[in-house]
């Protein structure tokens, strides 16, 4: 369920009804608590409701549709803001993924549609070298 199908029911329906209110507090928890349990009591549940009315419907729904799983809280001075699992979509990710900016180590599970662009050899892991022998310059005397 989606944020605009939440908010087509008004506050007395979704409080009526169990399935409507787990899927309020589903909604609230993905979008706002980073997968924490939200409260449940009624007033908590207006609360809800009425910040999710104010709040950008087509980018929380964009939230809700995302297929990736970030790690953790990261700065990203380009953007100007922090980025987290709950307002990282799948377009920021590959966005950020393909500009080398994030790396596939950063994902719990990679957003739907990304594919590694780079050469396969760059994939690998770092060949070592030896290192050159040093030799010692005399000074002449």
């Amino acid at each position: 369920m989606t944020v605009s199908d939440i908010l087509s029911y008004s506050v007395d329906e979704i409080l009526q009804s169990r399935q409507l209110t787990l899927s309020i507090l589903s909604i609230y928890s993905k979008l706002y608590l980073n997968g924490a349990a939200p409260r449940g009591c009624s007033r908590s549940i207006v609360g809800y409701y009425v910040e999710l009315q104010k709040s950008n419907i087509k980018e929380k729904d964009i939230i809700m549709k995302k297929t990736n799983k970030f790690k953790k809280l990261i700065y990203i001075a380009l953007e100007g803001m922090h980025f987290s699992d709950a307002n990282m979509t799948d377009e920021k990710a590959i966005q950020f993924l393909d500009a080398n900016i994030l790396k596939k180590e950063d994902f719990i599970t990679l957003p739907e549609g990304y594919e590694d662009k780079r050469h396969p050899d760059i994939l690998d892991e770092p060949k070592s070298f030896p290192s050159p022998e040093r030799t010692r310059k005399r000074n002449k005397k």
